[in-house]
């Protein structure tokens, strides 16, 4: 099984989802933990331009909102970075650069997070 630790950035962005939006994003986050479940698409996207190489984008659509949340790997487990609600493609830079600097953060501010069914 794979751990997932999360951002105070990425906490914050789940407290303030909407209640579908945070019950899909946890059935994503179940279904990743589970290390046979490979991280493609379509609930997974790797970032694979430039500095941004070491992420990867978790992919939902609910309430009519394509929610987003950037994470990178570390030993095998899962560290979200960085949540947003993706309107058009500026959006998807801003956040990149959001994440890159939450990737290089203290590790102080990353916290353990439980994935309940």
């Amino acid at each position: 099984m794979r751990k997932i630790f999360a951002s105070n950035a990425v906490k914050e962005f789940l407290d303030d989802a909407d209640n579908k939006t945070r019950k899909k994003i946890g059935f994503v986050l179940m279904y990743l933990s589970d290390d046979k479940n490979p991280l493609t698409e379509p609930y997974v996207k790797h970032i694979s331009t430039g500095k941004y190489n070491d992420l990867y984008e978790l992919r939902t659509k609910a309430s009519g909102n394509m929610a987003r949340i950037l994470f990178t790997l570390s030993d095998g487990d899962i560290v979200l970075l960085y949540g947003f609600y993706k309107h058009d493609k500026k959006d998807n830079l801003r956040a990149f650069e959001k994440a890159h600097k939450n990737l290089n953060c203290d590790s102080k501010t990353i916290i353990d997070i439980q994935i309940c069914s």
